[in-house]
């Protein structure tokens, strides 16, 4: 990667800029092992009704989720974090993510969904 060009492109001179640092959610989040043969493993983060992530993985067909994240992200951190801090903890459960189905009901989310509208390539 040529990072002059790069810097120059985003502003920032020379150096690209830091990465924020992200935090690590998955020594507290829980799974709970499907009782049918071939079921998913499920796990699940919620520290309040309104922020959570639930991720069901079938072996055979991939990776299902629902994430929300809308209050105190601060404390309870962001989707992005909690979203790798899942991937983690799977990872080290010994199950490869292959495949990751994502369905997305626009509107339904309120902020991302406001935020992909209002960029040109949202509309």
């Amino acid at each position: 990667m040529d990072w002059h060009n790069y810097a120059t492109l985003i502003g920032r001179g020379l150096h690209p800029p830091s990465l924020k640092p992200m935090r690590d959610f998955s020594d507290l989040m829980k799974f709970n092992q499907s009782q049918v043969s071939g079921g998913p493993s499920r796990l699940i983060y919620e520290p309040d009704k309104s922020h959570k992530i639930i991720v069901d993985h079938f072996p055979d067909y991939g990776t299902n989720y629902l994430i929300k994240a809308n209050v105190d992200r601060e404390r309870y951190g962001n989707g992005t974090e909690i979203f790798l801090s899942a991937i983690k903890k799977f990872h080290g459960n010994g199950e490869d993510i292959s495949r990751i189905n994502d369905t997305w009901d626009a509107g339904q989310l309120g902020t991302n969904w406001k935020q992909f509208y209002g960029c040109p390539s949202g509309r």
